[in-house]
């Protein structure tokens, strides 16, 4: 039944214009953290940092700028990452990308599987520039992902400049795993961070991600947000401590309540456009 409700709102949302899918989703998010936790407020979804690094260099990322490549999230972190999901019994999201391209980590499908095993209700996602994506890689992590009925779901973003043999290969893809593959078209970049210039906001505008979202990076190290590319807030570590202990410390639930009213409390907050 929950598979059947899953597939249903994921068709909703996908007829709906993005920014009303984007409160729709968090909606939901918070229905199921009250449902599960008894707080609305709980994290629905989890980035893990499994590589550091990416072949672009795209003019709106701060990968152009300063280039973190050549760490991977060990074995012991990794472990350690699903310890802490089954912990709280974790129903949300999973994804393995935060500024890194995913694809280029060899393990990618095993530790999908690994996931599913040790968190059977979590819904494993990617993000990716496509560029490493093959007819073969796909059919790979769908079977990663169909591991006890989980199901990968990955959105493959056309990052400029692409080109015909891209374009051609990512359609091929798509129309052949039509419910897993969906492309992303790069029209609006956020300011992440504040290190781009010529893009314009609006600082007093609320940013939600820190409310929905939580980042750990390669090392266990837990972020306020995935746009903290340099890592400037650090607000535990999974290592030694558990997800609710750091999602639920008083200093990070009063910055979330100002961050939600378009306070912007951190200085990495008052340079980035932030997330909506």
């Amino acid at each position: 039944m929950s598979n059947i409700a899953s597939k249903a709102s994921q068709f909703v949302v996908s007829k709906l214009p993005q920014k009303y899918a984007i409160k729709l989703i968090r909606a939901v998010s918070y229905v199921k953290s009250f449902i599960q936790y008894g707080d609305a407020t709980v994290f629905q979804q989890v980035f893990l940092e499994i590589n550091t690094g990416c072949n672009r260099s795209c003019w709106y990322c701060p990968e152009k700028f300063k280039r973190y490549s050549g760490d991977k999230m060990s074995r012991d972190v990794l472990q350690k990452c699903f310890d802490r999901l089954s912990e709280i019994n974790y129903r949300g999201t999973v994804g393995f990308t935060i500024f890194n391209e995913a694809l280029q980590d060899s393990r990618l499908e095993n530790i999908i599987r690994d996931l599913k095993i040790s968190v059977p209700r979590c819904i494993p996602i990617l993000f990716t520039n496509g560029d490493y994506l093959t007819p073969e890689r796909a059919e790979s992590l769908v079977q990663a992902g169909l591991v006890q009925a989980g199901l990968v779901r990955c959105t493959i973003t056309r990052h400029p400049p692409s080109n015909e043999a891209w374009d051609k290969k990512i359609d091929s893809i798509i129309k052949k795993y039509p419910h897993v593959f969906r492309l992303n078209v790069v029209s609006n970049p956020i300011n992440v961070g504040g290190f781009i210039s010529g893009i314009e906001f609006d600082p007093a505008v609320p940013c939600f991600s820190p409310t929905y979202a939580l980042p750990i990076r390669f090392n266990g190290d837990v972020s306020p947000c995935c746009c903290d590319y340099y890592r400037t807030v650090i607000l535990g570590n999974i290592m030694s401590e558990s997800l609710l202990e750091i999602w639920k410390k008083p200093d990070f639930i009063e910055k979330r309540k100002q961050l939600s009213k378009g306070i912007r409390p951190w200085l990495i907050c008052q340079k980035c456009s932030g997330v909506r």
